[in-house]
């Protein structure tokens, strides 16, 4: 049973289990940009936690990318709090809206796609 569950893990593209270590991947060009009105499609594949330097959570979207790449978009507690409502496998949207200064954090909006 092990051995089927990391060839699914495989299959899924769980090509970034690496960046649980401790170390910046922000030099990479498929991290979602939090720039206002920027929105990623796609299915919900993988959320990984403790990622990076910060230990942020790092969710693994499917957005249909013409490289074959997945999207990757680090959490915060807006997004954090919206994702638990969401099921791996699930389409959805997200969209990052804006930095709130007054509370010092990013907003975001995800919603469930259906189709």
């Amino acid at each position: 049973m092990k051995d089927s569950n990391k060839h699914n893990q495989v299959l899924r593209g769980n090509k970034y289990t690496n960046y649980t270590k401790k170390e910046s991947i922000d030099d990479e060009d498929d991290v979602f940009e939090k720039i206002p009105g920027n929105i990623i499609r796609g299915t919900y594949l993988e959320k990984l936690e403790n990622v990076g330097m910060y230990n942020y959570n790092l969710y693994i979207i499917d957005s249909d990318r013409l490289d074959n790449k997945h999207d990757k978009i680090f959490g915060c507690k807006s997004l954090d709090r919206q994702m638990k409502e969401v099921n791996i496998g699930d389409k959805l949207e997200i969209e990052y809206v804006e930095y709130n200064d007054k509370k010092n954090y990013h907003v975001y909006k995800v919603s469930k796609l259906y189709f």
